[in-house]
């Protein structure tokens, strides 16, 4: 297996981790309005 293309999934993932949340964060924020 491929470390690069391992660390490539890994931080793929987190990025779309980390952006799930802000998308989270903002609706919870819309909402509370």
């Amino acid at each position: 297996m491929n470390s690069q293309q391992t660390g490539a999934q890994v931080l793929n993932s987190l990025m779309g981790k980390i952006l799930e949340s802000c998308h989270l964060a903002r609706s919870c924020l819309s909402n509370m309005r």
